[in-house]
């Protein structure tokens, strides 16, 4: 199977293909993770869905497997999920603010605030989400 040659420098991009020059940098980890032993390591992944720092950092704690010697494994993975439900607290109380902000532009025409770095299209949609139920009548929703 053949793939274009766009395709083959994306892939080269989020180092699923090598380049031709040995890049060490994706075969070696800086500290105790395991993420050099995959092909696919959560950069791609970040790297390719576009994530926020937060969903990124989610991502590389499901991914890891880290030996941290002061605990066992399954205390290990126990802390990696803790931090996993404190970062979704905060990115759920963000996307709460940035929801009834979208709902307040609606109503009052106006914006609010202005997200920065990849929620912007989140609240433009909610927006437009928002517009659509406005529009057809219904203006009670949940704040």
């Amino acid at each position: 199977m053949e793939i274009s040659d766009e395709l083959g420098r994306y892939l080269q991009y989020l180092g699923i293909l090598p380049t031709d020059s040995d890049n060490s940098v994706r075969s070696a980890n800086v500290g105790a993770s395991d993420y050099s032993s995959h092909i696919i390591q959560s950069w791609t992944i970040w790297d390719d869905y576009g994530l926020n720092p937060k969903d990124a950092d989610i991502v590389k704690r499901v991914l890891r497997t880290k030996d941290d010697p002061e605990r066992s494994p399954i205390e290990n993975r126990i802390l990696d999920y803790q931090k996993i439900v404190h970062i979704g607290q905060e990115r759920i109380r963000q996307l709460e603010i940035l929801n009834k902000s979208a709902q307040e532009e609606v109503l009052a025409n106006k914006k609010p605030i202005s997200p920065r770095g990849t929620d912007w299209h989140l609240y433009y949609k909610s927006v437009d989400y928002y517009a659509r139920k406005y529009n057809k009548g219904d203006k009670e929703w949940d704040s």
